[in-house]
């Protein structure tokens, strides 16, 4: 018989762990009284299981349907989000994938509250006209699309991880990658909610827009972290530079 207290107990510097994140979900429903599920957290009905056997976490609504499974850290997080009034909170690094572009690029902002957000964008869409650091409303930054992701970040991994909006997703929707937004960079920290909003703030009217050096991630990360990093940047080049080996 295998020891559950030391299954529980696996560290999450496990590749499992750190890599999987926010896992692609289907909405099923849940055994009530499962066998292999720890229950680590409740509220309001839900509940935060932990697997003896993966040590993956999953989080279960009060009619015991499935909304999310993934990393510990992460899952304790999207709980804590799905089981409060607002998924949002100020200081989030938010970001969306532009459907209407076939998903070509993701816009990124860093979210201040009271549905606001601040980031690079120009006067009439993501690109278009004056393009600067400014004020939006999160309904004028999403676009009617409701698909949205908060960039979580966490000292025990060396990128961050997205974590859906949704409870209900495929692996298509992610655009995931290994590829580190902060490959090895030790000048990077993680803000507090209240610095990172400041630090938004007080680039207000920026006109130093650049697409590989200085875009909206590049802005937003740098709010939170204070390295201006690109993950869509990052891979774009190392794509060019495997084809470049290659040939």
């Amino acid at each position: 018989m295998w020891d559950k207290s030391s299954v529980m107990r696996m560290p999450e510097k496990n590749l499992l762990y750190t890599e999987i994140g926010d896992c692609p979900n289907v909405e099923l429903a849940v055994n009530a009284d499962p066998v292999f599920w720890k229950v680590i957290k409740q509220k309001a009905g839900w509940q935060l299981q932990a697997n003896y056997v993966t040590g993956l976490y999953r989080v279960v609504d009060e009619n015991n349907i499935r909304k999310a499974w993934g990393s510990p850290t992460v899952m304790e997080e999207k709980f804590k989000r799905l089981t409060r009034e607002e998924f949002l909170e100020p200081g989030d690094v938010i970001g969306v994938a532009r459907k209407k572009a076939w998903k070509i690029y993701e816009h990124y902002a860093v979210y201040i509250g009271d549905g606001q957000v601040v980031h690079y964008a120009g006067d009439g869409n993501d690109f278009s006209g004056c393009v600067s650091v400014r004020k939006a409303s999160l309904e004028s930054f999403l676009k009617g699309d409701t698909d949205y992701f908060v960039l979580f970040f966490h000292k025990n991994y060396t990128m961050p991880r997205k974590i859906q909006v949704r409870t209900s997703f495929n692996l298509d929707d992610i655009g995931y990658d290994r590829n580190s937004i902060l490959p090895g960079n030790k000048s990077a920290r993680i803000y507090s909610p209240e610095e990172t909003v400041r630090r938004a703030l007080s680039r207000l009217g920026e006109e130093s827009y650049h697409l590989l050096s200085n875009n909206c991630e590049h802005f937003a990360v740098w709010c939170k972290t204070g390295v201006a990093e690109s993950y869509q940047v990052n891979r774009t080049v190392n794509t060019v530079l495997e084809l470049l080996i290659k040939n």
